[in-house]
């Protein structure tokens, strides 16, 4: 399977505020999956895109995270990542 493939069922596993977010991805975030992030690791695994976090001055969305599962698990509530 081609990128273009992987990239659609990717965002489409995305919800809420998150998959909003996804359809607002331009042209810089899809190249950067599609020419350095696709032939450098060849999936979307463990890549968590329009990730939420805090810091001091309230939310914001990351147009990438990079989370390994354990890492998530110990960090996050099970609740949290449904």
């Amino acid at each position: 399977m081609g990128f273009n493939r992987h990239y659609g069922t990717w965002i489409t596993e995305s919800t809420g505020e998150r998959l909003r977010r996804l359809g607002e991805h331009g042209h810089a975030e899809v190249m950067f999956l599609d020419k350095v992030w696709w032939p450098a690791v060849g999936s979307f695994d463990h890549l968590l895109a329009e990730w939420e976090v805090e810091d001091s001055r309230g939310s914001r969305f990351l147009d990438f995270a990079y989370i390994r599962t354990p890492h998530l698990r110990q960090h996050f509530p099970l609740s949290f990542l449904a």
